[in-house]
């Protein structure tokens, strides 16, 4: 058994899975993009590490992509846009894009693999928002199933228990900030 295959992509998958379920525990978008900032790293690594070039490519756009909107959590507004911009006014956000697109290109090796950069694509409009809720329902009802897919074809265990606990987690999320009673 090669552990450089078999066994580290998952334990590096595993510590991924627990960053980004812990990142929906926070209201605060910036504290939300730190833990999916690393999060996305190291499910580039895991992806690298089974072969899955897609997700692998995807991830480490996800990580530039993540930063970027951390930044502009920031400042309010990135060179070139006014502040609060709207993600279809962005120059941004349409970079991030056309990344995304290129990494589909670059990686495709079928439908499947399309996935990952269409995911994120649709996650684009919603992180750029600034919106949490918006990017929680996104994340539940149309990211999470699409990388769920991605990976039970490339046999990613980690992403899919993470997948599955994301879901959760979000519903968790929606019940402790958004349906709670204000008291």
């Amino acid at each position: 058994m090669d552990f450089v295959h078999s066994v580290l992509p998952h334990i590096v998958g595993g510590i991924a899975s627990f960053l980004i379920i812990f990142s929906f525990q926070f209201k605060d978008m910036r504290r939300l993009l730190f833990f999916q900032i690393a999060s996305s790293a190291l499910f580039g690594l895991q992806f690298v590490l089974l072969g899955a070039f897609s997700g692998a490519l995807t991830n480490l756009v996800g990580v530039f992509l993540r930063v970027v909107v951390y930044r502009r959590a920031e400042r309010g507004a990135l060179p070139g846009e006014t502040e609060d911009a709207s993600p279809f006014r962005s120059p941004w956000a349409w970079g991030f894009v056309l990344l995304f697109l290129a990494a589909a290109v670059l990686s495709c090796d079928g439908l499947l693999s399309l996935l990952p950069p269409v995911s994120m694509i649709l996650f684009v409009f919603a992180v750029w928002r600034s919106d949490p809720l918006l990017l929680r329902r996104l994340n539940l009802f149309v990211c999470s199933p699409m990388w769920l897919a991605y990976n039970l074809f490339t046999h990613a265990w980690a992403g899919v228990v993470t997948e599955t606990f994301v879901m959760l987690s979000i519903v968790v999320s929606f019940l402790r900030f958004f349906f709670r009673k204000k008291t």
